[in-house]
Protein backbone atom coordinates (compact mmCIF):
# COMPACT_ATOMS: atom_id res chain seq x y z
CA UNK A 1 0.00 0.00 0.00
CA UNK A 2 1.25 3.79 -0.59
CA UNK A 3 2.30 6.19 1.44
CA UNK A 4 -0.18 7.32 3.49
CA UNK A 5 -0.11 10.52 5.92
CA UNK A 6 -3.90 9.04 7.89
CA UNK A 7 -6.20 6.67 7.62
CA UNK A 8 -10.41 6.58 8.76
CA UNK A 9 -11.96 3.67 10.56
CA UNK A 10 -14.82 2.95 11.84
CA UNK A 11 -17.14 -0.08 11.86
CA UNK A 12 -20.92 -1.48 12.51
CA UNK A 13 -22.44 0.53 10.39
CA UNK A 14 -25.25 -2.21 9.98
CA UNK A 15 -27.00 -0.97 6.54
CA UNK A 16 -27.17 2.90 7.47
CA UNK A 17 -26.22 4.98 4.29
CA UNK A 18 -26.10 7.87 5.72
CA UNK A 19 -23.59 6.88 7.77
CA UNK A 20 -21.46 5.35 5.30
CA UNK A 21 -21.87 8.82 2.72
CA UNK A 22 -21.08 10.49 5.94
CA UNK A 23 -17.89 8.73 6.77
CA UNK A 24 -16.73 8.91 3.26
CA UNK A 25 -17.37 12.49 2.83
CA UNK A 26 -15.42 13.40 6.61
CA UNK A 27 -12.38 10.88 5.38
CA UNK A 28 -11.81 13.25 2.33
CA UNK A 29 -10.02 10.73 -0.16
CA UNK A 30 -8.28 9.31 2.53
CA UNK A 31 -8.35 5.43 2.58
CA UNK A 32 -11.08 4.23 4.94
CA UNK A 33 -11.37 1.11 6.63
CA UNK A 34 -14.25 -0.49 7.49
CA UNK A 35 -13.82 -3.20 10.55
CA UNK A 36 -17.11 -5.09 9.71
CA UNK A 37 -20.75 -4.94 9.83
CA UNK A 38 -21.11 -2.99 6.55
CA UNK A 39 -24.35 -4.79 5.85
CA UNK A 40 -24.52 -2.94 2.27
CA UNK A 41 -27.88 -4.48 1.56
CA UNK A 42 -29.81 -1.55 -0.54
CA UNK A 43 -29.96 0.08 -3.54
CA UNK A 44 -27.91 3.01 -2.27
CA UNK A 45 -24.26 1.19 -1.93
CA UNK A 46 -24.83 -0.62 -5.15
CA UNK A 47 -24.84 3.21 -6.74
CA UNK A 48 -21.98 4.35 -4.26
CA UNK A 49 -19.68 1.31 -5.41
CA UNK A 50 -20.23 1.43 -8.75
CA UNK A 51 -18.69 4.81 -8.83
CA UNK A 52 -15.74 3.17 -7.79
CA UNK A 53 -13.64 6.30 -6.56
CA UNK A 54 -12.97 5.72 -3.27
CA UNK A 55 -9.92 3.40 -1.33
CA UNK A 56 -12.06 1.41 0.92
CA UNK A 57 -10.49 -1.55 2.86
CA UNK A 58 -13.40 -4.17 3.58
CA UNK A 59 -13.46 -6.92 6.49
CA UNK A 60 -16.80 -8.99 7.09
CA UNK A 61 -18.32 -8.74 10.44
CA UNK A 62 -20.41 -11.42 11.96
CA UNK A 63 -23.85 -9.85 10.52
CA UNK A 64 -22.27 -9.34 6.73
CA UNK A 65 -23.44 -11.78 4.81
CA UNK A 66 -22.40 -12.34 0.68
CA UNK A 67 -25.46 -11.64 -0.54
CA UNK A 68 -25.77 -8.23 0.36
CA UNK A 69 -22.31 -7.52 -0.91
CA UNK A 70 -23.34 -8.78 -4.40
CA UNK A 71 -26.25 -7.10 -4.26
CA UNK A 72 -23.89 -4.26 -3.78
CA UNK A 73 -21.22 -5.16 -6.52
CA UNK A 74 -18.45 -5.95 -4.76
CA UNK A 75 -16.46 -9.02 -3.50
CA UNK A 76 -17.37 -10.33 -0.33
CA UNK A 77 -14.12 -9.44 2.22
CA UNK A 78 -12.06 -11.62 4.63
CA UNK A 79 -12.15 -11.86 7.80
CA UNK A 80 -9.09 -10.64 8.80
CA UNK A 81 -6.55 -8.52 6.37
CA UNK A 82 -3.37 -7.10 7.46
CA UNK A 83 -1.96 -3.26 5.96
CA UNK A 84 1.27 -0.95 6.44
CA UNK A 85 1.30 2.02 8.29
CA UNK A 86 4.66 4.06 8.44
CA UNK A 87 6.65 0.49 8.95
CA UNK A 88 3.73 -1.02 11.82
CA UNK A 89 1.78 -3.64 11.17
CA UNK A 90 -2.10 -3.04 11.12
CA UNK A 91 -4.27 -6.00 11.18
CA UNK A 92 -7.92 -5.42 10.86
CA UNK A 93 -10.48 -8.07 12.19
CA UNK A 94 -14.57 -7.46 13.28
CA UNK A 95 -13.75 -9.25 16.62
CA UNK A 96 -15.79 -11.71 17.04
CA UNK A 97 -13.81 -14.36 15.88
CA UNK A 98 -10.29 -13.22 16.34
CA UNK A 99 -8.45 -10.24 19.21
CA UNK A 100 -5.04 -9.57 19.11
CA UNK A 101 -4.24 -12.52 21.75
CA UNK A 102 -5.30 -15.03 19.41
CA UNK A 103 -4.82 -13.30 16.16
CA UNK A 104 -3.64 -15.70 13.16
CA UNK A 105 -1.04 -13.08 12.40
CA UNK A 106 1.61 -12.39 14.51
CA UNK A 107 1.97 -8.97 15.91
CA UNK A 108 5.24 -7.08 17.66
CA UNK A 109 5.60 -4.12 19.68
CA UNK A 110 4.06 -0.85 18.10
CA UNK A 111 1.93 -3.02 16.00
CA UNK A 112 -1.36 -1.74 15.75
CA UNK A 113 -4.84 -4.11 15.49
CA UNK A 114 -8.44 -2.74 14.74
CA UNK A 115 -11.41 -4.67 15.29
CA UNK A 116 -15.31 -3.30 15.64
CA UNK A 117 -17.89 -5.82 16.81
CA UNK A 118 -18.51 -4.56 20.37
CA UNK A 119 -20.21 -1.31 19.37
CA UNK A 120 -18.25 0.64 21.86
CA UNK A 121 -14.63 2.79 21.00
CA UNK A 122 -11.17 1.52 22.79
CA UNK A 123 -8.32 2.86 22.32
CA UNK A 124 -4.89 1.84 24.56
CA UNK A 125 -1.74 -0.20 24.76
CA UNK A 126 -1.70 -3.92 26.04
CA UNK A 127 0.62 -5.80 28.23
CA UNK A 128 2.35 -6.33 24.97
CA UNK A 129 2.69 -2.99 23.85
CA UNK A 130 0.40 -3.71 20.66
CA UNK A 131 -2.10 -0.79 20.23
CA UNK A 132 -5.29 -1.87 20.38
CA UNK A 133 -7.87 0.16 18.57
CA UNK A 134 -11.83 -0.34 18.14
CA UNK A 135 -13.40 2.80 16.96
CA UNK A 136 -16.78 2.00 18.14
CA UNK A 137 -20.01 2.10 15.80
CA UNK A 138 -21.42 4.51 13.27
CA UNK A 139 -24.87 3.36 13.90
CA UNK A 140 -25.73 1.70 17.33
CA UNK A 141 -23.24 3.14 19.79
CA UNK A 142 -23.42 1.03 22.89
CA UNK A 143 -21.94 1.95 27.01
CA UNK A 144 -22.96 5.38 26.88
CA UNK A 145 -20.60 6.61 24.04
CA UNK A 146 -21.39 8.58 20.57
CA UNK A 147 -22.01 7.20 17.09
CA UNK A 148 -17.81 7.14 16.64
CA UNK A 149 -14.61 6.45 13.96
CA UNK A 150 -11.16 6.55 14.45
CA UNK A 151 -8.28 8.37 12.78
CA UNK A 152 -4.91 6.85 12.67
CA UNK A 153 -1.86 9.57 11.49
CA UNK A 154 1.43 9.37 11.86
CA UNK A 155 2.50 9.64 15.59
CA UNK A 156 -1.15 10.07 16.83
CA UNK A 157 -4.60 7.88 16.96
CA UNK A 158 -7.73 9.81 17.94
CA UNK A 159 -11.40 8.39 18.31
CA UNK A 160 -14.30 11.18 17.71
CA UNK A 161 -17.85 11.25 17.94
CA UNK A 162 -19.34 11.35 14.61
CA UNK A 163 -22.02 14.05 14.95
CA UNK A 164 -19.99 16.64 17.28
CA UNK A 165 -16.70 16.12 15.92
CA UNK A 166 -15.75 15.64 19.71
CA UNK A 167 -12.49 13.70 21.23
CA UNK A 168 -13.56 10.75 22.76
CA UNK A 169 -9.87 8.92 23.20
CA UNK A 170 -6.53 10.33 21.85
CA UNK A 171 -2.94 7.84 21.83
CA UNK A 172 0.01 9.62 20.92
CA UNK A 173 2.74 7.09 19.92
Amino acid sequence: MKYMKKIYVCADIHGDYYAFEKMVRISDNNPLIIAGDLCPGNSSFESFFQLNYKELILISGNCDNSYDFQRAGINYPPRIREIEFNNRKVVITHGHIYNSSVSPIELSKGDIFISGHTHRPQLYLNSSSIIELNPGSTTYPRGGFPASYAIIEENEIKVIGLDDGILIYSLQY
